[in-house]
């Protein structure tokens, strides 16, 4: 994870989960009370009836299933079965899956705004493709550039970090370049 924060725009990631932890574990903590919540209630409804509900580990297992969409009970014979299990679907698929993208999703947003006000960055492959130009530049030119040409044109590009040219050139003697 540390290796992902090499650059701002592959960091985002790691940066997005990071910013939304503690929305993320107050989400995990309300969707694993309303989990468990529904088991129970299946358990205590439909245990007597069906062995995928017999005991609350096994109705946490069958309503998982029912989560990510594996298999579902025979409920066809069953009404109350059948609309507990549209119930579920509708609250843990549908709503709270959505709140989880949600939270997500403006986490990921807000990172990417803080990454677009970076001016200096680039997309991966144009800073990669820089720092392997620079670099070789640098081998075969060791004194490029110069830091007077650099503190001149940071200062041009710039004013307003640099108070004026006093501040530039008043304080580096010439031995320095």
């Amino acid at each position: 994870m540390m290796y992902m924060k090499v650059h701002p725009r592959i960091g985002s990631i790691t940066e997005t989960f990071a910013s939304t932890a503690n929305e993320l574990w107050n989400f995990l903590f309300s969707f694993g009370v309303i989990y468990v919540f529904l088991a129970y209630v299946a358990h205590v409804r439909f245990g007597y009836l069906y062995d995928e509900f017999s005991t609350i580990e096994q109705s946490l297992i069958t309503l998982f299933s029912i989560l990510i969409g594996d298999t579902t009970p025979d409920y066809y014979n069953n009404i109350m079965l059948c609309i507990f299990i549209v119930g579920f679907v509708f609250i843990c698929s549908f709503s709270l899956l959505n709140f989880l993208l949600a939270i997500v999703v403006n986490g990921y947003t807000k990172v990417e705004e803080h990454v677009l006000e970076n001016e200096v960055a680039q997309n991966v492959l144009e800073d990669l493709v820089a720092v392997l130009w620079d670099t070789w530049l640098w081998q075969r030119h060791p004194s490029w550039p110069s830091r007077l040409s650099l503190l001149v044109e940071l200062q041009n590009r710039f004013p307003e970090v640099f108070m004026g040219e006093e501040e530039v050139f008043a304080p580096l003697s010439r031995e320095v370049f």
